[in-house]
C-alpha cells in the first residue's frame, strides 16, 4: 500500500489501523518474533516523519487493552508489549552483543514507563491490575546492564508503593511483583523493602505469597520470611520453603537451618511436607556434593538429633539406597566403622538406615550393614569403656566426651534392630549393659535407653528387677580392697625365726663340710637333706607378705552415685512389666530411698521425690504417706527442683488412686514432724508452717477432700506466680477434670479465665494455652457431667471477668468470645455421656433470664454485662418441647420486657421472643401432623377389625392454586409420613388376613391434610420491604465481590467478632454506604436469612464503578 505523504490524516489512520492489526495478531499468538519485527519497521517509518505519532497510537492501544472486558488474550498482548519495549535496548540488528553498560535510557521505554506511572491509579480494577502486570513484565525483561533515570525510577517507586495500598488484593499482589526490581537490599532504610515487610501480614494469602517470592534477602528480611513458615495458608508456607530451598545451607545460621527443617518436616499439610522433602532437603543435600555426613554436620546432630533423624528419613524416601550405603564406609569383614571415621553423624546415619530397613522388611539390606551382635557388643565395649575418664579436662576433651556419649546413645538404639535369638550375643549384651550402668557419669537419657534395652534382653519380670537391684547395690556399695601391715610382735617373731633358721643352716653346712672331709658320705647325705629342708622353710618365711589384704563393701553417698542409682530405680519402676511392689523394690524403698530423701543435694532430693511418686503408683498405703510429704514440700519456700516433682507427685497419686483413699488422711503437726524426718528443719519447726498445717487439718475435718485440694491449690504457699509451677498445676488439673476424678466448677472457672487471659511473652504461658486448646474440646465431648459443670460456671465466670480490677490481665478478656466459646461447648448432643433429658441450653436460658431480671432490680449492676447476657441468650439452641419450660420462659420474658428501658436490650429481647415463636409454631405444626397420622392409623386398624369389605377408594379434590406450590420441607415430611405409613402397613400385613389394595388410600389423605396446614399457616404472611438494587450476577461482578469479601473477612477488627456483629463489620468494610442504606435501620439478626444480599451486591457493583475522587 502506497502512502501519500501529503495527507497527514491518512497516515495517522494508517498507523492506527496497523498498530491495531498488530495487537490483534499478538492476541491470538504466543510467539511474537514476526510481529515485533513488523512493529519495529513501522516505528522506524514513523520516526523518520512523525516522532510522536507511533508512541501516541501505541499507548492508546495499550490503554484499550487495560479496559478490555474480556480476559482471553490479554496476557498475550501484555507479553508482546513487554517484549517489544525491552528490545528497544538493542542498538541494531547487526550487533547481537550488548555493551557492558548502557549510558542512557531508551526514549521509547522511558515514555512507556512514564505512561504506566500516570495510568496506575485508574478507577477500573482490571486497568490497575493490567498496568501492574505490564510493569512487572517490562522490569523483568529489561537487561541486567540497563539503566533508568532517577526521575523515572522515583515515579515508578511512587506508583508501586501506591498500588501496594490498593484495596484489591490482586492489584496488591501484582504491585509486589513489580517492586521486586526496585529494591535495594544493601540499604537498611529502603522504602520498598519496608513496604514489602509490612505486607508479610497482608490479609490476602495471594499478596503474602507474592511477597515471599519477591522480597530481597538480607539479615532483616530472612527473619520475617522465617515467620511465614507459620502462616495460616498452606500455599504461603510452601512458597516460603521454596525460597529457603534456593539459599545455600551454609549461608544460614544453624538456628535457622534447624528451625526450617523442624517446622517443615512436621507441617500439618502434606503438600508443605512434600515440598520440604523434595526441595529444601534435596537442594541442601546437593549443596554438600551429595555427602550426607557433611550435611548432617551442618545440622548440629549432638543437640538436635530429632531434626537430623527426620531429615535422614526424608533422604531415604528420594535417594538411591546404594549411594547412601556406600557413604557409611563399613569394613567388609566386620561390617563396622573404623575409629577414625566414628562420629555422631556417621552413627546416627547408620542407626536410621538400619531402622528404616527393619521397618520396610528389607532383611537382606539390613544384614549387609549390621554385624554380628557379639561383634557389635565388643565394639561398643572397646569404644566407650576403654576410654579413660580424667577428672580435669580441657574444653576439647569435654566436647569429645559429649560426642562419645552421643555416639553411645545411637549405638544403643542401633542394637534394637536385632531379634536377640543369638544366646551368646544376648549374654554379651547383658554384660555390656550392666558394665555401662555401673560406669561413672552416665546421662539420664542413656540410662533410660539401657533399661529399655535390658527389658528386651530379660523379658522375665523377676529376673529383670533382680538384675537391676544388684546393679544399684554394686554402684552404691562397690567392693574395695584394704591392705594392712602385720603387727610389730609378728614382725619380731618372724625375724627371730629367720635368724634361727640361718644359724641352723650355717651349722648344717659346716657339719656337712666336715663329714665330706672325713669321707663320711652317708652322714653328709643326711645333712644335705636337712640343709635343703631348712632353705625351703627359710624361703617360705621370707616370701610370706608382711601386709594383709581383704575386700569389703564400701557405701558411697556422693550426689553423683545417688543420682545414678535413683535414675535406674525410676526407669525400672516405670517399666510396663512392673505393676506391683516386689520384695526387692520394698527393700530398696526402705533402705535406699528414705536415705536419699534426707539428702541436702537438690538434684538428689528431686529424683528421690520422683521415685517416691512412682512407688506411690504401686502401693496405695505408701501413697497416703507420700501425699502428706509432698504437700509439706510444696508448702516450703524451696526451689523449683523440689516443688515441681512434689506437685507432679500429688497429681499422679490422685490420678492413680482417686480421692477416696485420701479422705481418711489427717494432718497432725507432731506426727508429720516425726514421720517426715527427711524434711528440712524449717519444715518441722517453722511457726508459719504449723499454722498452715492446723488450717489444713481443720479444712479436712470440715470439708470434703476435693474442696481441700482446691483450697490447697489456691494457697499462697504454692507460689503460682512461678511460671513452671503454673504450668504443672494447670496441666495436672486438666488431667483430673478430663478423667472425671474431680468435679469442681470452681477449678473449671479458673481454667477458663486463664485460657482467655492475654498471653505474656513467656514460653510457659504459651504451653499452658496450648494445653487448654487440646483440653476443652475433649472435656466437653468425652467427660461425663462436663455439661453440668460448664452450665454451673457460665454466669459466675462472666461475673468474675467483669468484676476484675482494671490493669489486671483478666480485664482485657473479651466477654463476647467467652460467651461464644461456652455456648459452642454446650451444644445439644455434643457429649455422648449426657442424658437426653438434660437440656443445658434450656437451663442456661432460664438462668440468664432470671439473672437479667435480678440485675434490673439492682441499679448498681453493669449494663455491659447485661448486654453480654442477651448476647448469650440469642446464641443458645433452645428446645421448647416441654410445655412447662415454655411457660416459664414466657413469664420471665414478660417481666423482663416490662422492666427494660434501654433500646439495645429491648431489641435483643424482641429477637429472642421472635425465635421462640418461630420454634413454637414449627413444633405445633409437626405435632398436629403426627397426631393426625396416629389417629388415621388407629381408625384404619379398627375398620379392618370390623369388616373385611373393600374400602372405597377416595379421590382428592382438585387442588386449589394456593396448594400447588409445595415447599421442599413439605415434600420431605410427606415422604417420611408415607414411609412410616407403608412400613406400618407391611407390619400389619404379617399379622392380618389378606388385604384389599384399596387400603393404601390414606397416604394421599394425610398428604392433602398436611398441605392444608401449610397453606393455612401461610395465609397471613407479611411481605418484607427494603430498598432494592439491580444486580447482574455475572462472573466479573461475583469475582469482584468475593475479593472484597475475602479481604474484609481477614480484617483484624472483623476477625475478633462473632455472629451478626462480624457480618455487619464485613459488610461495612465492603461498602459503608450500601450497608447504611440496607442494614442501617434494620441490622441482620442471629439466625435470619439474608434476603437483602443480592441488593447489597447490586449496590456495591454500582458504586464500585463510580469515578474516584
Amino acid at each position: 500500500m502506497a502512502l501519500g505523504k501529503e495527507n497527514i490524516n491518512d497516515f495517522d489512520e494508517y498507523v492506527r489501523k496497523k498498530i491495531r492489526k498488530l495487537f490483534d495478531f499478538a492476541q491470538k499468538q504466543h510467539g511474537h518474533h514476526k510481529i515485533i519485527e513488523k512493529c519495529r519497521k513501522l516505528q522506524k517509518k514513523c520516526n523518520s516523519e512523525f516522532d510522536e505519532l507511533f508512541l501516541k497510537e501505541f499507548t492508546n492501544a495499550i490503554r484499550f487493552t487495560f479496559i478490555y472486558p474480556e480476559k482471553l488474550g490479554v496476557d498475550n498482548i501484555l507479553s508482546f508489549v513487554s517484549k517489544y519495549v525491552t528490545t528497544t535496548y538493542i542498538p541494531n540488528e547487526e550487533n547481537d552483543i550488548l555493551d557492558s553498560t548502557v549510558d542512557e535510557t531508551s526514549p521509547f521505554i522511558s515514555e512507556i514507563l512514564t505512561f504506566l506511572c500516570k495510568t496506575h491509579g485508574a478507577a477500573l480494577v482490571d486497568a490497575r491490575l493490567r498496568c501492574m502486570q505490564l510493569l512487572t513484565k517490562i522490569l523483568s525483561g529489561m537487561p541486567e546492564n540497563s539503566l533508568i533515570s532517577d526521575e523515572i525510577w522515583m515515579k515508578l517507586k511512587e506508583a508501586v508503593l501506591s498500588r501496594l495500598q490498593d484495596k484489591n488484593s490482586g492489584v496488591r499482589a501484582q504491585a509486589v511483583l513489580s517492586a521486586r526490581m526496585l529494591q535495594d537490599p544493601k540499604n537498611p532504610d529502603c522504602e520498598v523493602i519496608k513496604a514489602l515487610i509490612f505486607h508479610f501480614n497482608d490479609p490476602s494469602p495471594a499478596v503474602r505469597r507474592a511477597v515471599t517470592s519477591s522480597i530481597a534477602l538480607n539479615k532483616i528480611t530472612i527473619a520475617h520470611l522465617l515467620a511465614r513458615t507459620r502462616d495460616i495458608s498452606d500455599n504461603v508456607r510452601r512458597n516460603a520453603y521454596l525460597v529457603f530451598s534456593k539459599i545455600k545451607c551454609l549461608n544460614l545460621t544453624i538456628k535457622y537451618r534447624i528451625t526450617i527443617l523442624e517446622r517443615g518436616l512436621q507441617d500439618r499439610s502434606d503438600m508443605v511436607r512434600k515440598c520440604v522433602e523434595q526441595y529444601v532437603v534435596i537442594n541442601w543435600y546437593e549443596n554438600f556434593n551429595r555427602d550426607v555426613i557433611k550435611f548432617l554436620k551442618a545440622l548440629d546432630v549432638v543437640n538436635c538429633s530429632e531434626v537430623a533423624i527426620k531429615t535422614i528419613e526424608a533422604l531415604l524416601k528420594t535417594q538411591p539406597l546404594e549411594d547412601l550405603i556406600k557413604q557409611l564406609k563399613l569394613t567388609e569383614e566386620t561390617k563396622l566403622i573404623s575409629e577414625e571415621n566414628l562420629s555422631p553423624e556417621v552413627v546416627l546415619f547408620w542407626r536410621c538406615l538400619a531402622l528404616s530397613f527393619l521397618k520396610d522388611g528389607k532383611e537382606d539390606e539390613l544384614e549387609s550393614i549390621t554385624p554380628n551382635l557379639t561383634i557389635l557388643c565388643n565394639f561398643i565395649r572397646r569404644f566407650y569403656l576403654s576410654k579413660e575418664k580424667n577428672e580435669t579436662q580441657t574444653e576439647d576433651e569435654k566436647w569429645a566426651e559429649i560426642q562419645n556419649k552421643e555416639i553411645l546413645m545411637h549405638l544403643i538404639q542401633l542394637v534394637k534392630v536385632y531379634d536377640f535369638s543369638d544366646e551368646m550375643g544376648r549374654l554379651k549384651l547383658k554384660e555390656l549393659i550392666i558394665d555401662i550402668l555401673i560406669g561413672p557419669k552416665i546421662q539420664k537419657n542413656i540410662i533410660k535407653a539401657l533399661v529399655e534395652l535390658l527389658t528386651l534382653v530379660i523379658p522375665n519380670k523377676e529376673s529383670f528387677i533382680q538384675e537391676l537391684t544388684e546393679v544399684i547395690s554394686e554402684i552404691r556399695q562397690p567392693l574395695r580392697t584394704i591392705v594392712t601391715e602385720i603387727s610389730q610382735k609378728d614382725k619380731m617373731e618372724r625375724n627371730l625365726k629367720i635368724s634361727d633358721l640361718k644359724i641352723l643352716l650355717n651349722d648344717l653346712q659346716e657339719r656337712e663340710y666336715n663329714a665330706v672331709k672325713d669321707k663320711n658320705y652317708s652322714e653328709a647325705q643326711l645333712l644335705k637333706e636337712q640343709i635343703e629342708s631348712t632353705k625351703n622353710e627359710l624361703k617360705e618365711i621370707e616370701e610370706k607378705p608382711t601386709t594383709l589384704t581383704h575386700e569389703v563393701n564400701e557405701e558411697k553417698n556422693d550426689p553423683v552415685t545417688l543420682c545414678n542409682c535413683l535414675s535406674i530405680l525410676i526407669e525400672m519402676i516405670k517399666n510396663s512389666n512392673v505393676r506391683v511392689e516386689t520384695p526387692q523394690l520394698l527393700a530398696l524403698r526402705e533402705n535406699f530411698l528414705n536415705q536419699c530423701m534426707a539428702s541436702r543435694d537438690l538434684l538428689t532430693q528431686s529424683l528421690a521425690i520422683e521415685a517416691s511418686a512412682q512407688y506411690s503408683i504401686l502401693n496405695k498405703e505408701f501413697a497416703k504417706q507420700s501425699f502428706i510429704r509432698f504437700l509439706l514440700m510444696i508448702s516450703e519456700d524451696g526451689d523449683n527442683e523440689i516443688c515441681i516433682p512434689s506437685l507432679k507427685g500429688v497429681f499422679d497419686i490422685i490420678q492413680t488412686h482417686g480421692l477416696n483413699p485420701l479422705e481418711e488422711l489427717q494432718f497432725d503437726n507432731k506426727k508429720s514432724g516425726d514421720e517426715n524426718c527427711s524434711l528440712s528443719e524449717k519444715s518441722n519447726n517453722s511457726n508459719g508452717d504449723s499454722i498452715w498445717l492446723n488450717e489444713l487439718n481443720e479444712s479436712f475435718s470440715e470439708m470434703t477432700c476435693l474442696k481441700n485440694l482446691t483450697a490447697l491449690l489456691s494457697c499462697e504457699k504454692l507460689r503460682l506466680n512461678n511460671d513452671l509451677l503454673k504450668r504443672v498445676a494447670y496441666e495436672g488439673l486438666c488431667k483430673l477434670l478430663l478423667t472425671g476424678i474431680i468435679y469442681s466448677p470452681t477449678i473449671l472457672s479458673k481454667i477458663i479465665i486463664k485460657g482467655f487471659s492475654p498471653i505474656i511473652d513467656c514460653e510457659s504461658e504459651d504451653y499452658i494455652r496450648q494445653t487448654f486448646v487440646v483440653f476443652f474440646p475433649i472435656f466437653a465431648s468425652n467427660t461425663p457431667r462436663s455439661q453440668e459443670m460448664i452450665e454451673m460456671v457460665f454466669i459466675p465466670t462472666l461475673k468474675a471477668i467483669e468484676s476484675s480490677p482494671l490493669g489486671s490481665p483478666e480485664s482485657d478478656i473479651n466477654l463476647k468470645d467467652v460467651v461464644a466459646f461456652l455456648v459452642d461447648h454446650t451444644k445439644p448432643e455434643i457429649n455422648k455421656f449426657t442424658e437426653k433429658t438434660l437440656h443445658v441450653h434450656n437451663n442456661l436460658s432460664l438462668s440468664l433470664c432470671h439473672e437479667i431480671y435480678k440485675n434490673l432490680q439492682d441499679e448498681e449492676e453493669s449494663t455491659a454485662l447485661m448486654h453480654i447476657y442477651f448476647k448469650a441468650l440469642n446464641l443458645l439452641q433452645i428446645s421448647i418441647e416441654s410445655e412447662n419450660f415454655y411457660q416459664q420462659l414466657q413469664t420471665i420474658t414478660k417481666k423482663m420486657e416490662e422492666a427494660l428501658t434501654d433500646s439495645y436490650s429491648l431489641r435483643a429481647l424482641a429477637t429472642f421472643k421472635k425465635n421462640l415463636i418461630k420454634k413454637r409454631s414449627s413444633l405445633d405444626v409437626v405435632s398436629s401432623v403426627e397426631n393426625t397420622l396416629a389417629t388415621t392409623r388407629n381408625s384404619r386398624a379398627s375398620s379392618r377389625l370390623q369388616s373385611k369389605k373393600d374400602f372405597t377408594i377416595l379421590s382428592l379434590d382438585k387442588p386449589s392454586s394456593e396448594s400447588t406450590i409445595i415447599n421442599s420441607k413439605v415434600r420431605e415430611s410427606s415422604n417420611r409420613i408415607a414411609d412410616e405409613t407403608s412400613s406400618s402397613d407391611s407390619a400389619d400385613t404379617l399379622n392380618s388376613p389378606k388385604r384389599n389394595k384399596s387400603s393404601r388410600v390414606f397416604v394421599p389423605e394425610i398428604f392433602s391434610f398436611y398441605l392444608f396446614i401449610l397453606v393455612d399457616c401461610n395465609k397471613d404472611e407479611v411481605v418484607y420491604k427494603f430498598q432494592e438494587f439491580f444486580y447482574k450476577g455475572n462472573s466479573k461482578n461475583e469475582i469482584a465481590f468475593r475479593e472484597f469479601e475475602s479481604a474484609c473477612e481477614q480484617n483484624p477488627d472483623c476477625m475478633s467478632k462473632m455472629g451478626p456483629e462480624r457480618f455487619s463489620c464485613v459488610r461495612k468494610c465492603i461498602s459503608p454506604s450500601c450497608h447504611q442504606d440496607l442494614y442501617g435501620d434494620d441490622p441482620l439478626e442471629e439466625g435470619e436469612i439474608d434476603v437483602r444480599l443480592n441488593s447489597f451486591k447490586g449496590c456495591f457493583t454500582q458504586r464500585l464503578n463510580r469515578p474516584r475522587q
